[in-house]
């Protein structure tokens, strides 16, 4: 059974235009999630810029929570020093 809440996200069409997506979407979704999967096509460490405010409220909920990302192959040299050192040392 779907409380009032979810279901209104499953069913919601978020127009990017003229709504904040982080406050429509994201933050109400990420406040009970237990995970979060991200796929960026073009990733650069900048996407963290865009989904910053969700992230931090997924993080705060839970510290027991997962993330897992998806992210192209084409990394610069920077972002992917900064990935493996966070693989190496996640603290």
């Amino acid at each position: 059974m779907q409380s009032e809440n979810t279901s209104s996200l499953v069913h919601s069409v978020v127009n990017t235009f003229t709504s904040d997506i982080d406050d429509v979407f994201f933050n109400p979704a990420l406040r009970n999630a237990i995970s979060y999967d991200c796929m960026i096509g073009y990733f650069n460490s900048s996407s963290f810029q865009i989904i910053a405010k969700s992230l931090l409220i997924f993080l705060k909920s839970n510290l027991d929570t997962k993330m897992r990302f998806i992210v192209s192959p084409n990394l610069s040299k920077d972002d992917l020093q900064i990935i493996l050192k966070w693989y190496k040392d996640p603290k």
